[in-house]
This record gives structure tokens, C-alpha cells and sequence, in this order.
């Protein structure tokens, strides 16, 4: 996937992930540099995050074929499907939520910021 990273890409970690019947199933996960003229990095700046970066499913049969979009604002951390009408899998989101957590503590030399929050995943049970 390496050679597939979106221009400005600041930080990029893969995680296995146990998915029955996909035994190399792989969430990839990168932090964007919001200076970038891109699509994701124009989404990120258009709706104020303070940062963002791209997942992606690798691996995975049905996975969705185009990452997600995670950003940052202020202390709100959403996951946006980059395919309009795609939602993202509650248990999916949940497990990318985790494993965001994960990333930030892992590039804590790139975005020390980032590591310093403090992430719960919500459960849908909460009112909207």
C-alpha cells in the first residue's frame, strides 16, 4: 500500500485485523497534512478539522473499495465514507475508533497532539 500513499501523507501504520476467511485482512491508516491540495485534505479544511487522514480496508471481501476520511475537530472525531451513500458498519466504525486510538499513540513524535486525547468509542445507543 505504501506506494499508494495520498501526497502530504505525515504518518502510515497497518494493523491486522481477524476477519473469518480473510487471514491477511489489514486496516491501514494515515495522517494527512492539511496543506495539501487533494480531495481528502480539501474535505478536512471545507468542514474545520484540525487534522485528518485516510482508512482503508485491505484484504477484506465486500470491504468498501475507497477509504474512509477520519478528521478531527476540536474534540469530535468523525469517520466519513469517501463513496456518498456508503454508511460506515457500526461495528466497523467501533473497531477503526479503537485502532485510531492506537495510531495516534504510535506517532506521538509526528502529531504529539494527538496522543495526548483521550478517545471513547460512543455506542449507538447514545441520542443524536
Amino acid at each position: 500500500m505504501a506506494k499508494d500513499l495520498e501526497p502530504g501523507t505525515l504518518a502510515y501504520r497497518e494493523y491486522e485485523l481477524f476477519v473469518p476467511n480473510a487471514p491477511d485482512a489489514t486496516v491501514a491508516i494515515t495522517l494527512g497534512d492539511l496543506e495539501q491540495d487533494t480531495p481528502a485534505a480539501r474535505f478536512a479544511r471545507k468542514t474545520g478539522a484540525t487534522h485528518y487522514g485516510l482508512v482503508s480496508i485491505l484484504n477484506v471481501p465486500h470491504a468498501p473499495d475507497y477509504p474512509f476520511v477520519w478528521s478531527l475537530h476540536d474534540t469530535i472525531l468523525a469517520l466519513t465514507s469517501s463513496h456518498i451513500g456508503a454508511p460506515v458498519d457500526r461495528t466497523l466504525r467501533q473497531t477503526i475508533g479503537r485502532l485510531l486510538g492506537v495510531f495516534f499513540h504510535e506517532i506521538r513524535g509526528v502529531a504529539p497532539e494527538l496522543s495526548e486525547m483521550r478517545l471513547t468509542v460512543a455506542n449507538d445507543a447514545c441520542p443524536h
